[in-house]
């Protein structure tokens, strides 16, 4: 998003390209462009964000992760093109950026709660679920945001302790 934003800018800043080749020849085209620092910026902002998204491949699918990315993509444009580039983004921009990142993440809620473990699973998942329910210490290093957020969830009306601090 920030690379897009970033080259959107550059090419507003360098002009018509095609009137300036014309003009003054293909080595100022190149020699502008390279001296403009959002546009550097900008490729290197893209790189790292197709390289980031080639890293949350590797932890899920594509199922997952390319619509969420997307999502992200297409809230942050929309307040990127109002905050820096000052375009007029109107009311149903905005809305289409609400409706497709609300739609994502309730998919991703629904498919996060339809796969939780229904109790108790063995190993740490245990102690932590035990430790988030009596506000314990687990073992070093204690972890307390989790048994923090763990102990939010057990005031939840659901399921048995150990499911609502799964969905933690």
């Amino acid at each position: 998003m920030t690379g897009d934003v970033l080259l959107s800018h550059a090419m507003k800043t360098i002009g018509d390209l095609g009137q300036l080749r014309r003009q003054r020849g293909l080595f100022v085209v190149v020699g502008r462009i390279l001296k403009t620092r959002s546009f550097l910026l900008g490729v290197c902002c893209m790189a790292l964000a197709f390289y980031s998204l080639l890293f949350a491949l590797s932890w899920n699918d594509v199922s997952l992760v390319g619509p969420a990315a997307a999502s992200l993509t297409f809230v942050a444009n929309a307040v990127a093109a109002r905050i820096f580039l000052k375009e007029n983004v109107d009311r149903r921009r905005w809305l289409a950026a609400s409706f497709v990142a609300a739609g994502v993440f309730l998919l991703a809620a629904a498919l996060y709660i339809r796969t939780l473990a229904p109790s108790v699973m063995p190993g740490d998942y245990a102690e932590f679920q035990m430790c988030a329910a009596i506000l314990g210490v687990p073992h070093p290093t204690g972890y307390p945001l989790y048994v923090l957020l763990g102990k939010l969830f057990t005031l939840l009306p659901v399921g048995d302790v150990a499911y609502r601090v799964r969905a933690s």
